[in-house]
């Protein structure tokens, strides 16, 4: 018997704890496409869920967003830049091309015949 209390009591806190934060939570429709600096930015209540993309918006996440993370310094790629020192990342060499920041790629050995 007292443990059936001890589970209902635990069930209705859950739910009440549940209604609190869905509360706190913006709805998602209302943070679809507002500007974001993180993805904490755009959580909000609903089976939802949102990351700040590519764009710096508040969206489902795409494909382009998951390359763009898997990349070194994503935060420095394609980037607006002036020169190679705009692009400035340590884990890997980013150059200035076409006023973008893009990773630098090795040239090809010619093979040797």
């Amino acid at each position: 018997m007292c443990r059936s209390r001890v589970l209902l009591v635990t069930f209705v806190v859950a739910v009440a704890l549940q209604s609190i934060l869905a509360q706190a939570q913006p709805k998602c429709s209302s943070i679809l496409e507002t500007s974001c600096t993180s993805n904490a930015e755009c959580a909000c209540s609903g089976p939802r869920t949102f990351v700040c993309n590519y764009k710096n918006k508040c969206n489902r996440i795409s494909i382009i967003d998951i390359m763009r993370r898997q990349r070194p310094c994503a935060n420095i790629f394609k980037q607006f830049c002036n020169t190679d020192d705009d692009c400035p990342c340590k884990k890997a060499k980013y150059v200035c091309e076409d006023r973008e920041c893009v990773m630098r790629v090795k040239p090809r050995r010619e093979s040797q015949q």
